[in-house]
């Protein structure tokens, strides 16, 4: 099954290096990139999963994720939580914020698909091998 995914990052050449990774992992998927979460919520098809950045101008990810969280049309699609700082507290804050989970940037293209991998299976969504 192709999941639906959307990445919110401010840096547009994140789409590249996570698309990349979700096709070395094998996890069939369509990945729209917006750089906001105002742009998020007119999103179609409705994300499977949304990838959020923390880093951004304006509103960080934790701004964006209350403002996700009070949306009506994305309020249930679960929030990863995507950043090159990801430390112990950025992910407690997080998950009290309603991520359903938290994963650290990588620029190696393995790492991060072993990371999307791992992910995906803990959230029972299939990919081929």
């Amino acid at each position: 099954m192709i999941r639906n995914l959307l990445l919110i990052d401010d840096d547009e050449d994140e789409i590249n290096i996570f698309t990349e990774a979700l096709h070395t992992a094998g996890i069939p998927a369509n990945c729209r990139w917006v750089k906001n979460a105002i742009s998020a919520r007119n999103v179609s098809p409705m994300p499977d999963i949304i990838f959020l950045d923390i880093n951004m101008p304006r509103l960080d990810g934790f701004e964006c994720l209350a403002d996700i969280k009070k949306c009506p049309t994305l309020f249930a699609v679960p929030v990863i939580l995507y950043s090159t700082g990801m430390n112990n507290s950025m992910r407690e804050k997080g998950l009290s914020s309603g991520a359903a989970g938290c994963i650290a940037k990588t620029y190696s293209i393995y790492d991060l698909s072993n990371t999307l991998k791992n992910l995906f299976c803990n959230f029972g969504l299939p990919f081929k091998n």
